[in-house]
């Protein structure tokens, strides 16, 4: 059986392709402040952890089959056989001197622009240098509503699971 796209998801991606100005992803960004031994986890931490947890989110793994919607052809979800979690969870630093203004600038650059439909429609980006400390890290998270579909069906035992890094 096909994994096609509901007719909604497909309306979701036609809408961003008429619109240069509207982008169909939701996010959310996470502060940190330094682990109690004092730095910040590693983005490889990060990465580890996440992939680790890839198989309860099989969409996550997977890319759509063409990045554009046709008028009578949606794209499925392939798999996708050289997924590189390094693409999916980037590491960045914030400009000096890492306040407020900064982080806000930082974000709204990565907010503005389109997750990559070639690859998985997901994606984090790790950050360090946030509150003029160097020691304090920040995730940005972007996801498409398509590639979310079944999150909010989680048990709330799985969802409630402390992440441990570093």
């Amino acid at each position: 059986m096909t994994d096609h796209l509901t007719a909604l998801d497909a309306a979701f991606l036609e809408l961003e392709e008429s619109d240069a100005s509207a982008h169909m992803h939701i996010g959310w960004t996470m502060v940190f402040d330094p682990l109690p031994g004092g730095g910040s986890p590693s983005v490889e931490d990060l990465r580890r952890l996440l992939e680790e947890r890839l198989s309860l989110l099989p969409r996550f793994r997977r890319p759509l089959s063409m990045p554009n919607v046709g008028a009578l052809s949606w794209p499925t979800w392939v798999a996708d056989q050289e997924f590189e979690i390094d693409a999916q969870v980037p590491h960045a630093t914030l400009p000096e001197p890492g306040g407020r203004r900064e982080l806000l600038e930082w974000l709204a650059s990565f907010y503005s622009r389109r997750l990559d439909r070639t690859l998985p429609l997901w994606g984090y980006v790790a950050g360090a240098g946030h509150r003029d400390s160097l020691e304090s890290s920040v995730v940005g998270d972007r996801i498409r509503r398509l590639a979310a579909g079944g999150l909010q069906t989680q048990s709330p035992q799985r969802s409630q699971q402390r992440l441990v890094l570093g």
